[in-house]
């Protein structure tokens, strides 16, 4: 019996259960503290291998970290990709082809990407070529078996920074996942988020350790600026609807109240650039619960081809940049979109759905709220056709607050693992 299992076996079978918790968070923080001694060996004499976890594509937040460590002497960065649970229920494509798919999207941007999935056994698997020395989660679900944080914790110290900014109030998701325990660090937007999280944690959990260093997204959309005038404005529909036998645990949708309405407006108004940005799970949604038929799913994008611009791609910051103001009811764009500050009609047709984050109360206060058809249109009228923004100044002021306007996480991020790392 390894001493790990005899480790195990003893903190099962002789401490009291209260105390499991803590002993295998115990165990764990060792692992973290060898092998944060062994990178430190190396740090400098040869390259440390930064590895991305993405199953999605639609979720790839982290570019501009990438790049920055692509810069430097002392990481090499590398993209890891697998597939998602999705992929394997696909009508159209098979496991292959959207493995392919997402290798080839990060392929094309000359960045090193490594497919670490057997289609043939179904297995995840780690190129001995590609060895990872950190690693950064960017969803606390569909992790595959290996590499989690738990069973490469020995050789490698990993990371969690969400795909999305903090927007709604569901602390389960934000903070008490499998995966939130098992990582050496939680990067978190600021410390404010950081000492919200830890008045929220429950008396034993041993998650790992909350860094208000920023946020990828942030960097992502404040980065990359765009010369021309904002012109375009943005559509972009969540996939909740509430379906017949479908269990969800949020309800943001309200694209079956309003999905052709918006997009008739659209065709009155051939003097707006549209872009239509959809969920990427709206189509299979529609599709899959039998709501629309095929034929009227594809008509219903055709449409908005004909008039605009359909983005299906996860490489959507172009067009926030470029737009002038958005319409939505999906939760992670309310906060990913005040980066740009400009204004926003919010789709809030639904009650129960979720509250916000108490930090972001005075932000969510300068949406426009739309909570029927006809208060939309009403909207419409005044916020893009006649250019209305009278929360402009408080919406700014919160911006500046919350740092949404900040660009330097992914530098902070670095000097962190730096310092980390350096340390005699």
């Amino acid at each position: 019996m390894s001493l790990k299992s005899f480790l195990k076996a003893i903190i099962l079978k002789v401490l009291p259960q209260s105390l499991h918790g803590y002993c295998f968070a115990l165990l764990l923080r060792l692992k973290y503290v060898r092998t944060i001694c062994r990178l430190r060996r190396n740090y400098g004499r040869r390259k440390i291998v930064v590895a991305f976890c993405v199953s999605e594509i639609s979720k790839w937040k982290s570019q501009i970290l990438y790049d920055r460590l692509a810069q430097t002497n002392t990481y090499q960065p590398v993209v890891f990709v697998y597939p998602s649970p999705l992929d394997f229920g696909h009508k159209e494509f098979s496991v292959e082809a959207l493995l392919d798919e997402k290798y080839a999207f990060f392929a094309d941007k000359d960045m090193d990407v490594v497919k670490t999935w057997d289609v043939v056994s179904n297995q995840c698997i780690l190129p001995e070529e590609a060895q990872p020395d950190i690693i950064f989660y960017q969803q606390p679900w569909d992790i595959p078996p290996f590499p989690s944080p738990s069973k490469i914790a020995d050789v490698a110290l990993t990371f969690y920074i969400p795909y999305y900014l903090i927007n709604n109030f569901n602390i389960e998701l934000e903070l008490r996942q499998s995966l939130h325990r098992q990582v050496f660090g939680h990067i978190v937007q600021n410390e404010d988020v950081v000492s919200f999280f830890e008045s929220k944690q429950k008396r034993n959990h041993y998650g790992g350790q909350l860094l208000g260093l920023g946020h990828t997204i942030v960097d992502n959309l404040t980065t990359r600026m765009f010369s021309e005038e904002p012109d375009y404005v943005i559509y972009a529909p969540h996939f909740s609807f509430p379906a017949i036998g479908v269990k969800r645990d949020v309800t943001y949708s309200t694209f079956l109240d309003n999905g052709k309405l918006i997009l008739e407006f659209a065709k009155q108004h051939s003097e707006i650039k549209w872009v239509f940005k959809p969920h990427p799970r709206l189509k299979f949604e529609l599709k899959h619960t039998g709501i629309w038929s095929d034929e009227d799913v594809e008509s219903y994008y055709s449409d908005w081809a004909r008039i605009g611009i359909v983005c299906e791609s996860p490489d959507y910051i172009e067009h926030f940049q470029k737009s002038s103001a958005m319409i939505t009811d999906c939760g992670s764009f309310l906060t990913e979109y005040s980066c740009m500050d400009k204004p926003l009609i919010r789709l809030y047709y639904h009650k129960d759905n979720l509250p916000p984050n108490p930090m972001l109360e005075k932000l969510y206060s300068t949406f426009y709220y739309a909570h029927n058809n006809d208060e939309l249109m009403a909207l419409l009228e005044q916020v893009i056709c006649q250019h209305q923004d009278p929360n402009k100044d408080c919406r700014h002021e919160e911006i500046v607050h919350l740092g949404l306007n900040r660009s330097d996480a992914s530098e902070r991020i670095i000097e962190y693992i730096d310092s980390l790392l350096s340390s005699k």
